[in-house]
């Protein structure tokens, strides 16, 4: 535990490799993909947002969300004889899924708050992906996107190649929605910006990108329009992703350890000990 300490609060000696995270840098240069001054311009603006009133708000949209979830999972129940067979997989292929953790850290980070149902409806008007589709969507092929010439995605739609041409279709649609997608959340937040609202329990990260978007050229806590557009797309690929591979491993790891398992359960209890948690008019159960 030493060990890790030491290691990573020492930034100096053990640094970052940042050239092996350059293919991040698609919009512009970002948290993750910088180092040393440049890192610390970068967290210096988004540290803030990650404080106990978030971590509160995190907690809230998880409860909404996963009770959104369990109410669509108790409808299929009731409708599908075989689903009661399937609680497990579903639990782990679902929750942990990066559709749970999308919608959480949307909500918590950037103040898009959608019920699970609402975004596996029909994308909105304009779009032919609803965000979480174009978020997954460019995650799965980033590096396709990456390696593949500027000039490829106009040729392949002249001369359809097999496989290749509708993969980059594809790539190209999602990254396109995506980027008009961030360019509304942050056309929201800086009208808050401007307005002066506060942001102390809802999109505090988005908020701070943003202001740090609008300060003067130059300062110690300014974004350039490409910064600010790769931290968000960074703080959404980063922060549902990492999130859903974690709650993936955690599940199966109590699966594997009944003991730990039934120490969790344990504690929930105490948290609820009539065995359920309410948000808003709807209610989860634990037992």
């Amino acid at each position: 535990m030493d060990a890790i300490k030491a290691i990573t609060s020492d930034r100096v000696t053990f640094r970052k490799d940042a050239v092996s995270y350059e293919p991040l840098n698609y919009y512009g240069k970002n948290i993750i993909s910088t180092e040393m001054s440049e890192w610390k311009r970068h967290r210096a603006i988004a540290a803030p947002a990650f404080s106990e009133a978030n971590n509160a708000l995190v907690w809230t949209e998880t409860l909404r969300i996963i009770t959104d979830w369990f109410n669509q999972l108790d409808a299929t129940q009731r409708t599908e004889k075989s689903a009661s067979n399937n609680a497990f997989s579903d639990l782990a292929i679902e929750v942990v899924s990066p559709m749970a953790t999308l919608l959480i850290t949307s909500a918590a980070g950037f103040g898009r708050r959608v019920s699970w149902e609402d975004d596996s409806a029909a994308p909105a008007s304009g779009y032919t992906l609803t965000l979480r589709s174009a978020v997954i969507t460019a995650v799965e092929n980033f590096f396709f996107r990456m390696l593949t010439p500027d000039w490829f995605p106009a040729i392949s739609s002249i001369v359809k190649v097999p496989f290749l041409s509708a993969r980059v279709h594809a790539t190209q649609q999602a990254f396109e929605e995506l980027g008009r997608y961030m360019l509304e959340l942050v056309s929201s937040a800086r009208a808050s910006v401007v307005e002066g609202r506060s942001s102390a329990s809802s999109a505090a990260l988005l908020h701070n990108l943003v202001e740090a978007n609008t300060s003067p050229e130059g300062g110690s806590k300014c974004l350039s329009d490409g910064e600010l557009l790769s931290n968000i797309f960074s703080f959404l690929l980063a922060g549902h992703e990492t999130s859903a591979h974690s709650l993936g491993f955690a599940i199966s790891l109590l699966a594997l350890h009944p003991e730990a398992q039934s120490k969790m359960y344990a504690e929930v209890r105490k948290v609820w000990p009539e065995g359920s948690g309410t948000v808003g008019s709807s209610s989860v159960s634990f037992d």
